[in-house]
């Protein structure tokens, strides 16, 4: 999986590299569904992501990622 909804936030999944980098954006945080953060998932606020253009981006970075992982 690569991406997501959850409420009104994109949810991603990053490799590390990306990861870190992404949390240092504003409206970007540590995805965390039971109080315990999830290694590699992001949640993007509505003002992440406001153009079609930035939600392309987030969704070609997840789904880089996602296609580099091996095949259960």
């Amino acid at each position: 999986m690569a991406c997501g909804v959850n409420k009104q936030d994109l949810v991603l999944r990053l490799g590390d590299d990306d990861f870190e980098a992404a949390l240092k954006k504003p409206n970007v945080r540590i995805f965390s569904m039971t109080g315990k953060p999830i290694k590699g998932w992001l949640l993007i606020s509505q003002d992440g992501y406001k153009s079609d253009t930035v939600l392309r981006a987030w969704i070609e970075k997840g789904m880089a990622f996602a296609g580099s992982l091996l095949k259960k």
